[in-house]
Formats: structure tokens, sequence, C-alpha cells
């Protein structure tokens, strides 16, 4: 091979121009941790990053739904056991009611029942996140509004949301209902939690009933009809709290899954893009190394002249 005198320099030249690329690319590899020049080269790399980064998305945006399902779980469960202590009083006091009260303490009991009553309608119009909690999907608007008489008193409850819920997707192809609607009289359907013909539950009414028994003094249909009617609400309100406490459950061993699963992402993602400090470091010192030794030997090849030849 015909050697000329520009070959020698410009060899110096490209491999010093190698070797401070070398360089700058193992310092910028320690100083930040990450090999991301090195993926580059590597198109089947960049690809499994690529699907890793929108896997994490998809997983973070899973978690959000399962804290958002949380949040609605939770604060039903919370609603749902001041209704059920609404509604241990409620008994309680129908079984107090029999033949041996004296009126004016049927009447004491009557007024009680008519703070229970609104203490029952502020629990069912609870909400959450500027929504409320029983209206169904149109939880924009107050679910229960209440009928009153000339003293103020509540004689009826209107529900005025709907039957249908809203599913939020925790898993590919896994949906959880975490609404719970405030009243269903129909056949099918979820259940209502204030109300539910099926189950025999009118806890409105039964109040009201119980509350005008009270006050006319009607034991009889308060042994024969509120006591029996407000174990069907007692019931339902425990199955309310099992369903609600079973959601609760799933959710937090979904959370912990998918916990699991970014870790494992995260895992495989550092692998890919985290550089090998002791690798790196060790290279960095080579290439440098091998720098000086061509700009050692550069110069002293160039120094060199015809006429050092000729002596």
């Amino acid at each position: 091979m015909r050697v000329t005198s520009q070959t020698l320099p410009e060899s110096l030249l490209n491999n010093l121009q190698r070797l401070g690329q070398q360089q700058y690319q193992l310092q910028n590899e320690a100083a930040s941790g990450k090999k991301a020049e090195a993926l580059e080269k590597s198109p089947s790399s960049i690809r499994r990053l690529i699907n890793i980064q929108a896997d994490t998305q998809t997983i973070k945006q899973y978690q959000k739904n399962v804290d958002h399902a949380t949040e609605l779980a939770t604060e039903n469960y919370r609603v749902i056991r001041s209704l059920k202590t609404v509604s241990d009083r409620a008994s309680e006091i129908a079984v107090k009611a029999d033949s041996l009260s004296e009126a004016s303490t049927l009447g004491h009991y009557s007024q009680e029942i008519n703070q229970l009553l609104e203490e029952a309608l502020g629990q069912a119009n609870a909400g959450h996140r500027n929504q409320y909690l029983f209206a169904g999907t149109g939880s924009g608007i107050p679910p229960f509004v209440a009928q009153r008489d000339a003293e103020g008193r509540i004689t009826g409850v209107e529900y005025r949301g709907n039957q249908s819920q809203t599913q939020t997707e925790i898993a590919p192809g896994v949906a959880v209902e975490a609404r719970i609607v405030g009243t269903n009289d129909g056949q099918d359907g979820p259940s209502g939690l204030l109300s539910d013909s099926r189950r025999g539950a009118d806890f409105f009414g039964h109040l009201v009933a119980l509350r005008d028994r009270l006050q006319a003094g009607d034991v009889e249909a308060i042994k024969n009809n509120s006591i029996s009617d407000l174990e069907a609400d007692e019931d339902n309100f425990l199955f309310h709290l099992s369903s609600v406490g079973s959601l609760q459950t799933r959710l937090e061993t979904n959370r912990s899954r998918l916990h699991d699963e970014a870790l494992d992402l995260e895992s495989q993602s550092s692998q890919l893009t985290d550089a090998d400090l002791a690798t790196t470091l060790v290279s960095l010192n080579q290439a440098q190394t091998a720098y000086q030794a061509a700009l050692q030997s550069g110069a002293q090849m160039l120094r060199s002249s015809l006429m050092d030849y000729l002596r």
C-alpha cells in the first residue's frame, strides 16, 4: 500500500477524533448514569424502551383509576356506616315503643326519629369531589329531595338520580363499579342503597311511618310493621357494606399488583438505559490513555523530517 505524506497526519486526526468522541460518550455516561447514546446504535433496544415507556404510562393510568375508585369506595363505606347507625337507633326505638310506654315518651321518640330523618337525608346527599355519591350517573344534582309539611317535617323523599353506573377500568379488560345508586324500585339493575323493592328496603318511607306511628301512639303498627321494615333496611345496608368491603379488598390487591408491575418495568428500563459505572470508568480511563498515547506518538512522528531519515 502506498503511503503518502498526508496519510499519517490524516490517520492521526481520525484516531484522535474517534478517541475524543469515545471519551465524550463515556464521560456523559459517568456523569448522568445513563447510556442513552449507546442506545442509538441498538434499534431493538430503542423499540423495547419505547414499549416499556408505553406500558408504564398505561399502568400509571390504571393506578389513578384504582385510587379514584378507592376514594369512592372509602366514602361510600363511611356514609353507609353512618346510615346504619341511624337505622340501629331507629330499630332500638321501635323495639322500646310498646303498650307500656307513656304518650309523652312516644312523643319524644317521635321527635328523635324526625331528627334521624334529617340526618339520613344529609348522609344520602353526601358528595365527594363535587359529585354526589348516590345519584348514579346524574351525580351533578342532589339525588334526594324532601317533601315537607307546614311544620317543616319530612313527609316523603323523592329520588332524582338514576340507576346507571359508570365502570372504571383497573386492568386490561377488568372494570369495577364504584358508585352506588340511591334507589332502585325496579326488578333488575344495581341494588338501591336507601330503597330497593327486591329487598323490601325503603328507609325514608319506613322512618316517616315510624315517626307518625309514634306520634299517634300506634304501638301495634310499630310492633307488626315498623320493626320488620327496619330489619329489611338494615339487611340492605349490611349487603352494601359487604359489597363495598369486597370492592376495597379487590382494589387493594390490584393496587399491589400494579405496583409490582411498575417496579418490574422500571427494572427493565434501567437495564436498558443505566450505565455500569465501574465498567464505564475503566473504559474511560483506557480511552484517555489511548488518546494521550496517540497524541505523544503523533507529535513524535510529525516532528520527524526527510533530513532525519538521511542522517
